[in-house]
Parts: structure tokens; sequence; C-alpha cells
């Protein structure tokens, strides 16, 4: 304890770092104990939710100015609810949808990672009768408050060619501003 303490710049008395390596010593068996059930992951459904037309844009005209990372149509065959009924919605590129490659901007020859389970939100866009059009680009690892460091290139302000879109949720901001869907989801990743 005193080591891992000293490595950080901290100290503690003797007598706390007793307590300390007592509480510790506790919680490993709970963390032993979690690690040991099984992912209870939200695998979908492709009855229900099925996933048609997934590709990958190749063109300006087919990924909205690069602001498409994938494209797709996901809905429900039997929503549970009307509140998004027929709306048009994109999720960022970050958020897990199965079956579809999720880049977070970054280069997918790094071995994308493809979900086999969706993230709570895209259920329930879906069960709302919401139809996903696909995942937005958003800007490398999340992090960057302008819109040129997307592996799918440059996002540009439809208003303004050469003008920024704003950061992280380009893609989502973009397709809205561009009528290509009613509504996208956007996110905050860095904090």
């Amino acid at each position: 304890m005193k080591s891992l303490l000293s490595k950080a710049g901290l100290a503690l008395p003797d007598d706390e770092v007793s307590d300390w390596c007592t509480l510790l010593g506790g919680f490993e068996q709970s963390v032993q104990d979690l690690l040991a059930l099984e992912d209870d992951l939200p695998v979908p459904d492709t009855n229900l939710y099925p996933r048609t037309e997934i590709f990958i844009p190749k063109t300006s005209e087919e990924s909205d100015g690069n602001a498409w990372a994938t494209r797709c149509i996901a809905e429900s065959t039997n929503p549970s609810s009307s509140l998004l009924a027929g709306k048009r919605v994109a999720i960022k590129d970050n958020i897990a949808f199965a079956g579809m490659r999720c880049l977070n901007g970054m280069d997918p020859l790094d071995a994308p990672w493809v979900p086999t389970y969706d993230a709570t939100v895209a259920t329930r866009i879906m069960d709302a009768g919401g139809v996903i059009l696909g995942k937005s680009a958003c800007e490398a690892a999340c992090m960057e408050p302008s819109s040129d460091t997307s592996w799918t290139g440059v996002i540009h302000n439809p208003y303004g060619k050469g003008y920024s879109f704003g950061g992280s949720s380009s893609g989502s901001g973009r397709l809205v501003a561009t009528g290509s869907v009613d509504m996208a989801l956007g996110c905050d990743q860095g904090g």
C-alpha cells in the first residue's frame, strides 16, 4: 500500500494504511464475484429489430459530405409506441449497434469493433417507432472541438463550405442541418 501511495506522491499514517488494506482486501472478493458473472448485454432480436441495406458510403453524396460513417435501415417490426413514428434518426458512431462497425472516428484498419449488442438508446428509438438510418461520423476518439479529424474526412458546414461544423458530434449536426435525418444523437465522450 505504501509503495502504491508513494508512486502517486501520497502518504498515509501507518494506522490508516492498515485500515485501507482491510477495506481493499474485502473488496477483492466482490470484484472477483462480479467478474465471474455472465455478461448480460442487450443482444437484439433481429426479427423484431432487423437491419437492412448496411453499407459504407463511398461518395460524398452517399455520405452527405462525410457525415455518415455507416448507413443502414433499422426499425422495430412491432414498436411499443408511436412517439417517434416514422422519424429518421442517426446514432453517433461511438454508440453500440449490433452488426455495424463502431469506429469512434478512428481508422477502421485498426480492427474496428463490431458490437453484438445494441445500446439501450438504440432499442428505445426503434421501440418508439423511429427508423435508424445509420451511424453519424464523429471526430477522432470524440475528442476534438473541430470537424476535421474524423476518419471519414472533413465534415463541412453545409451553410459555409470550409467552415467547421463543431466538434465531436459533427456528423450528427450536419445530418440534421441538411435534412438527411429528423434527429441525431450526439454525446460526450471526452469529458
